[in-house]
């Protein structure tokens, strides 16, 4: 594992939803080490622009029951 990424794993459907997709675009604003396709490093990740900005409010929905 990465150093960057060291104590922090990714269950196998997290990982599978929100990395991989043909929409990403790296956020250049972060080092080049975090540029692993995965959602949270894309340049619209939580935007206007995200076209899956749904999914990620779905995600955080169900944490709302935690108050």
């Amino acid at each position: 594992m990465e150093e960057w990424n060291k104590g922090y794993e990714w269950d196998d459907e997290e990982e599978g939803e929100f990395c991989g997709r043909e929409c990403y675009e790296f956020n250049e604003k972060l080092k080049e080490q975090f540029d692993d396709d995965c959602c949270e490093h894309c340049r619209k990740y939580l935007t206007l622009q995200c076209e899956h900005l749904d999914d990620f409010m779905s995600e955080i929905e169900d944490f709302g029951d935690y108050e």
